[in-house]
């Protein structure tokens, strides 16, 4: 079916990490929108997003590309984090080093041809809506040291441009904008020459910290791997830590930093450093999207924690950003307030957190793209007043939203029978696979070698589980 140019729209993806990555590949096989205008910008020299290594960044204030340290590997078994349309390849090891992310991602977009979309090297620095032409005009500026030599068909890059779209994918991610605690005292303790407090989005190795006193601020993965690494080199090494993980070697754990003295960090529990140099804070990062409040999509709604009852009293006005979360959105994707776009105009995919996030955001796709080509409808009453809670869709939560909402839009992308089980025991596989990777590459290859299809990786990940709890596992005892 060939549609009149009448009839044929332009969508915009702004970014290609993985959630503009698949966004794209989903609106390219779709019969509808395949035929319309299709456009990604990114700010990036590339695809992959923050996969993408920035192994030398800048110092602070300046903020590097990508958060992702020299050592960092998954913290979700790859068989489980991948899109489901397409599996890592064969004897990949099961927590895959950052660089075979990145070629992943990489080798996604070669087989479904999605870089000739894509104009590298343009950041979006405002949208609005334009009421008279029912349009996004969209201001994009060239980013100032990416090469784009190969970006522009034409060759021509001009420093700044204008676009109008009918419907925007919002797909930049949320590991770019750090969060740094305001800690009480800190000030005065930074007016000690030599003092620092840092966000580990800097972080890339554990070398500069030799023979320093050391706190690392966050108990997620990277609190976790940063915080063991540094303890190898540090005089000392302070983790705090709220969900109380066990201390390894030169490291001393703590619940909480209560406030910063004039001379030390001063602990929930009462102690006290005096000596340390610096503390790494591991603490997230913020949502912020600057085009969307540029052009007024999007209004700043900061507060202290999450929103008060006033901003959900107000939040049938217009979109509002807190740092923490984008209020009101309906199944964290589309605008859910009486705004001056329809709301099936403008969607987010990649929002919620602690969650498997490659599959999540294929399912999001799938359903925002059966709405932009009409086979699904947004409801007419899509927000009723709630106090917003965030994001976070941890555990269970991930797995009934994928469902949920794939029934909802008739989205045919199902949860793998075996994903929640691999989920619930993600750390018990993480630190089995460390314990192989500790007897060295012989090891791990008789693990891997020939492993491929999901049947055989889910019986690899079960036999170290069972292996875990001192069930005998055949597969795990002929390795």
């Amino acid at each position: 079916m060939t549609l009149s140019s009448s009839s044929i729209k332009t969508v915009l993806v702004i970014g290609v990490g993985p959630a503009g990555l698949v966004a794209l590949k989903t609106v390219l096989e779709d019969s509808v929108t395949a035929q319309w205008n299709i456009i990604a910008l990114e700010r990036n020299d590339m695809v992959g997003g923050v996969w993408n290594a920035d192994p030398s960044p800048s110092l602070p204030p300046a903020l590097p590309r990508s958060p992702i340290y020299n050592s960092l590997t998954t913290n979700l078994p790859h068989p489980l984090m991948a899109f489901t349309s397409d599996p890592f390849p064969e004897s990949t090891p099961l927590f895959p080093h950052h660089t075979v992310v990145k070629q992943y991602l990489h080798n996604y977009a070669l087989k479904y041809h999605l870089a000739r979309h894509c104009r590298f090297g343009r950041e979006v620095v405002k949208m609005s809506w334009q009421e008279q032409h029912s349009r996004w005009r969209v201001t994009h500026q060239k980013v100032v040291g990416v090469d784009t030599a190969t970006a522009t068909p034409s060759g021509n890059e001009r420093d700044v441009e204008d676009l109008e779209a009918d419907y925007v994918l919002v797909c930049t991610g949320h590991y770019y904008q750090p969060h740094i605690p305001d800690f009480p005292g800190a000030q005065e303790w930074l007016s000690d020459q030599g003092r620092s407090i840092v966000h580990s989005i800097h972080y890339r190795t554990p070398l500069p910290y030799s023979q320093k006193t050391i706190v690392v601020v966050g108990a997620g993965p990277s609190g976790r791997d940063i915080s063991r690494e540094i303890a190898d080199v540090a005089k000392k090494t302070y983790w705090v830590a709220s969900r109380g993980p066990t201390p390894t070697g030169n490291l001393v754990v703590k619940q909480g930093i209560e406030r910063f003295g004039k001379t030390g960090v001063c602990f929930t529990d009462g102690s006290v450093a005096d000596d340390v140099n610096v503390v790494i804070c591991a603490t997230g990062y913020e949502y912020s999207f600057p085009f969307l409040l540029e052009g007024g999509a999007l209004k700043e709604g900061r507060v202290d924690g999450y929103p008060s009852k006033e901003l959900a009293a107000n939040a049938n006005q217009i979109l509002t950003c807190t740092g923490k979360l984008i209020h009101p959105l309906y199944r964290h994707m589309f605008p859910a307030v009486s705004t001056s776009f329809p709301p099936d105009r403008l969607c987010f995919l990649g929002l919620p957190s602690k969650v498997v996030p490659f599959p999540l955001i294929e399912t999001q796709a799938a359903c925002a793209v059966r709405v932009l080509a009409g086979r699904a409808k947004l409801p007419e009453v899509m927000y009723e007043g709630s106090l917003p809670c965030g994001h976070e869709l941890a555990d269970e939560k991930q797995f009934q939203y994928r469902e949920d909402i794939a029934q909802e839009f008739g989205a045919g992308v199902a949860v793998q029978p075996w994903a929640r089980r691999i989920y619930a025991n993600k750390e018990v596989l993480r630190e089995a696979w460390k314990s192989i990777e500790r007897k060295g590459p012989d090891h791990v290859k008789r693990w891997v070698d020939g492993v491929h299809g999901v049947d055989a990786w889910v019986e690899v990940m079960d036999g170290l589980i069972h292996a875990d709890q001192g069930q005998p596992c055949q597969f795990a005892t002929s390795q």
